[in-house]
């Protein structure tokens, strides 16, 4: 990596490791809730903006790569909505107050946090099963869906400590990893349709993965 990548992705992991350290010795609690929503958001442009800058080259892969990204995030945030409203998607549950803005009862970062994974778990695909890329992308798919179910499961009881959102009965539903599988499989394969997981992803978006997950089991510590 570039010395510039170097750096960013050196803050990356000294944020969420800062962030997970500071919730084990229960300081700065404030201000670190009041970052979570922008800090998702931050993530997600950063990676997004990191893969059109590669494909700056190519305009048609550039525009095919925003669309992609906009299913995405409406996608995603459409489905959550529906999902608090009516709990017919991932199983009854209802967001706290930690993550703002909110819109329609879904705070805005959760549209943001489907692009930041759907891309960091392309990354980990594309490293898992190199050599697909341009010969049956389609392969991908299925990994980048168990990818999203495997962040969900080490993330869900730190969110619920972090009082992202909370569930009925204190309890995750089966539905919601079964949900959580089948839009990922889905975005996933309209990225692949669409030409988009042809390109190699940057690095970045597997330290992002795992960073993310360091914190949340910093959170839960």
């Amino acid at each position: 990596m570039k010395r510039t990548d170097v750096i960013i992705t050196g803050m990356v992991w000294l944020l969420l490791l800062a962030g997970g350290l500071w919730h084990v010795l229960d300081v700065l609690q404030a201000p670190m809730r009041l970052l979570a929503g922008p800090m998702m958001i931050a993530l997600a442009a950063l990676l997004t903006a990191r893969e059109i800058r590669a494909r700056l080259g190519d305009r048609r892969a550039v525009k095919r790569f925003a669309i992609w990204v906009g299913i995405v995030f409406v996608g995603g945030f459409v489905a959550e909505t529906i999902g608090v409203k009516t709990g017919q998607v991932f199983g009854s549950y209802q967001y706290g107050r930690v993550l703002h803005p909110q819109l329609f009862g879904v705070p805005v970062a959760i549209g943001f946090a489907w692009v930041l994974m759907e891309i960091s778990s392309l990354a980990i695909a594309q490293r898992v099963l190199p050599g697909l890329m341009e010969k049956t992308p389609t392969l991908f798919v299925p990994l980048i869906a168990v990818l999203m179910v495997v962040f969900d499961v080490l993330m869900e009881p730190a969110a619920v400590r972090l009082n992202y959102w909370t569930w009925a009965g204190d309890v995750v539903p089966w539905q919601n990893y079964f949900a959580w599988f089948v839009l990922g499989w889905l975005f996933a394969w309209i990225g692949a349709r669409m030409g988009v997981f042809s390109r190699k992803t940057h690095p970045l978006g597997l330290h992002v993965y795992a960073a993310q997950i360091a914190y949340f089991i910093l959170v839960l510590l």
